[in-house]
Formats: C-alpha cells, structure tokens, sequence
C-alpha cells in the first residue's frame, strides 16, 4: 500500500485575467520561437511557449509505460524572482505544488474559493499542460471535476455510459459486464434512456459518480460536485470511495466540508493563492483551516455570505472537548459515565436561535449511533459576535465498546440554511469498566458484537420463579 501512484514535483501554472491578452501573448511567443534556436531559449520562453501551444516538451503528466512503470520527464528549473515570468493581467494559479499520493489513500484537498484546487485536477487529468514542474501519474487516472464532462447533451444516460467506458479503453463485453451496476448505483431507473440534456444537476451528478466509480480506475479525483447531489446519495458515494480505498485505490476529494474531509482522508493539503499553507495528518491541516477562518471572521465580521467556502459561513466551530464530572478532558471513555462535549465555536455576526445538531457516528461502519438536535427539539440558542462556548451534557453515556467520533453542524432557526461548514473530531475509544471481584459471582467471560448494537440502554432481565 505504500506504492507511490502520483508523484507531483514543482508544479506551477500561470494565467491571463484577459483572454485578448493571453492570445496576443500566445502569438507572440511561437512566433518568438521560431526565431530562437531552442538550446539559446530562457526557461520562461520555454514555458510560455507551452502555455501558448498547450504542447509541452517538458512538465507533460506521464503515463503508465509497458511495464508498468511511471514515465517521467525533466522538470523545468522555476525561475527567481516571481516577477521575471510574468507580464501584464497574468497571474499564477498554482506555485511550487509538491506532493505524493499513495495506492490505498485518499489525500483531502481544502482551500478557499480561487485557491487553485480546480486548477491543479485539470492538470493532474491532462486538461492543461503545467507552465513549469513535472507529473508522474502510475495506473489509469479517472476525475470527476465538472457536472456534465464527457457526456454529450443528445445522448441518452445508457449511450453515455458507452462512450465513456469506450474512452477508458473497455471493450463492449465489459461494458455490459458493468452496465446493470452503474445503472443500479445511479437510481436513475428509467430515465437511463433518456437524453442527457434534459437531466437535473442531481442526475448528472449520480451518472457522472457511477460511471467514474465502477470502470476501476487506480485513481479517482473527485472534485466538489458531489455537493450537488442530495445528502443520501452523497453518504452513499462517500462509503463506495471508502470501499475503493480499502481495495488499494488511490483518490483525491476536494471539499469544503471539512466533516467528509476528515471522515474519508488521512492526509489533507491547504492551499492558499496557488501555493500549499499546510501538509500532513488530516485533523491537524483541517484545525488549522478552521483557526484561519475564525481570524478571517474577526477580519471581516460583517460578511453574512452563503456560499460553498467554508471561510464565508457566519459560524466556525474551533474545537470540541469531551470532560468528565471533574473538568478533565477525555481522549478515552470508560462506560458507564457522565460525559459533558464542549464546543467552542466563533460567529462572525451576533444570530438569534443558532440550532446545533451533534451526532455521535461508530468509526467503523459509518454508522450514526444517536444524535442531540436542537432542530428535533424545537430550540435555539442566541450567540453573540466572537467567541461563543456550549455544551451538552450526557448523564449515561452507556455505548458499546469501540472507536467513535462527533460531527458537530448548525443551521439556522428554519433548519435549511448551513451556517457552518461541519466539524468532525478525532476518533475516540470507549470501553467497559469491568466489574471488581465479588461484585457478581461466577462471572463468565464477557463475548463482545453478538447481536452487533451500537447503542448500550439500562436494562433489567426478568426471569419465572
């Protein structure tokens, strides 16, 4: 599993705000080129000339070769300072990306709006040439970075479908071989059959997922249009990415939700104006994220957008901490026990009746084992601009032994409006407190996950005399 299936070196990607510009530019460029000999050509004339053509004799992704072997070409040396490769309107989207992906891992990808998220997947998938760097790509890559890519308008669901696998190199017996699944996976049913134009941006999105998903790519890319489906089949979704990483797939998630970041991805990358902020273990890159939208809350406490950034929700959460009755913080729960979560969360904007839910969810399977909601229960809170702290407090946290973890979220007063971007913790064990000798004689050995229950509730047995 340690197999490196992508390997991204120097990658750096430069743009024109103006599209007049940026063809005056190309043009004058290759007709540069053809005046200079190519051994007396600077590295940033090599590189514009591969932004022009979109031809690059260096910097190209390469390809599984016939032995299955990634082959690669020189990177091209990054010229200093920033500055001598730009000109006017041109702007560099991506600076310097270095990274690894690794067969059986999914690598999270967070950042604002224009980090440049969308524009290092349309390189990684052959969309763009690099203007510097190299890409060495092992195994057949697969992305999702678009609703609608790669289908044709007039086609039918079911001619899509063909003509997708067709691409990817299957032939027409494993196509039908996968047919019925893809068909089964979307919950298209009927509509399968009919034009691709007349499909929701829902329906594209099951369609696009399930076709990706099942042609067995070694790696995904998933960019964030998963967000467009509806919840159900996004959960859905999310555990068949699981169960292709725990087959040895490699994949990359851009979200901006950073609770499907941290449940899915044990590595995440922050990028920030094209250049990678942070990189490593998903739960520290992701706090970080967090703490640098609460000061860009302070910064800006008037801004009320709702949009898919999680920097322009109203409300970040900044931590979340488990204590016992004596104050202390909990990393592992002995059951049966009172249990108090500690949430501490910054609003940019004083809101009235802010309505949290916070779900408890059993780290192996996903399964969501009970809930606190504040929507269910028909009450709010008031917070005021800044740093706000509440808690909820469970006087028998009496659940099975395992790992587990807290998604926490908020909504508005009717429920439908996200004011946050949801918060995942770390996982944390819970286990029995056993009972001492003599407490009950002739104890037998305790046999765990018989009847598989995830939730443990008093209870007494009752036998006939």
């Amino acid at each position: 599993m340690n197999e490196v299936v992508m390997r991204v070196e120097g990658l750096s990607k430069k743009f024109a705000r103006s599209l007049k510009r940026a063809m005056l530019y190309g043009l004058g460029d290759i007709a540069r080129a053809s005046l200079i000999p190519r051994r007396h050509r600077s590295p940033c004339l090599a590189a514009r000339l591969a932004d022009a053509s979109h031809v690059s004799s260096h910097g190209q992704p390469a390809r599984e070769g016939k032995r299955g072997q990634a082959e690669g070409r020189g990177r091209q040396p990054v010229p200093r300072p920033e500055s001598d490769c730009l000109r006017p309107s041109e702007f560099w989207a991506l600076r310097d990306v270095s990274f690894e992906l690794r067969r059986g891992e999914c690598l999270g990808l967070i950042g604002p709006n224009g980090a440049g998220k969308s524009t290092l997947f349309s390189i990684l998938s052959g969309i763009y040439d690099p203007t510097f760097g190299r890409v060495a790509i092992r195994g057949r890559l697969q992305a999702l970075i678009a609703l609608g890519a790669g289908f044709h308008p007039m086609l039918s669901g079911r001619e899509n479908i063909y003509v997708n696998a067709a691409v990817f190199g299957l032939t027409s017996r494993e196509i039908n071989r996968l047919m019925d699944r893809i068909i089964e996976f979307s919950e298209l049913g009927e509509f399968i059959d009919a034009p691709i134009k007349t499909y929701s941006s829902g329906m594209l999105v099951r369609l696009g997922f399930s076709v990706a998903a099942h042609l067995d790519p070694d790696i995904l890319l998933v960019d964030e249009i998963l967000a467009v489906g509806d919840s159900r089949f996004q959960l859905k979704c999310l555990n068949h990415m699981r169960r292709l990483v725990d087959a040895g797939k490699a994949q990359m998630l851009v979200s901006h939700y950073m609770h499907n970041i941290q449940g899915l991805c044990e590595r995440a990358i922050w990028l920030y104006k094209g250049r990678i902020v942070a990189m490593g273990d998903t739960f520290d890159v992701t706090q970080r994220y967090l703490a640098s939208a609460a000061r860009a809350a302070v910064r800006a406490p008037t801004r009320t957008s709702q949009t898919a950034d999680s920097m322009a929700y109203p409300v970040v959460i900044t931590s979340v901490r488990m204590r016992d009755r004596s104050g202390a913080v909990l990393d592992r729960v002995t059951v049966p026990t009172a249990v108090e979560l500690e949430i501490g969360y910054h609003a940019a904007v004083p809101l009235e009746n802010l309505r949290f839910y916070v779900t408890l969810i059993h780290r192996a399977d996903d399964l969501r084992v009970f809930d606190a909601n504040m929507l269910e229960e028909g009450i709010g809170v008031r917070c005021r601009a800044g740093a706000n702290l509440l808690r909820v407090f469970f006087p028998g946290f009496a659940v099975k032994p395992g790992t587990y973890l807290w998604h926490i979220g908020a909504r508005d007063a009717s429920g439908l409006v996200a004011l946050c971007g949801g918060f995942c913790t770390r996982p944390f064990t819970v286990e029995r407190r056993r009972a001492g000798r003599g407490d009950t004689p002739d104890t037998l050995r305790q046999v765990e996950g018989i009847t598989g229950a995830k939730v443990s509730i008093e209870h007494t047995w009752l036998f006939d005399d």
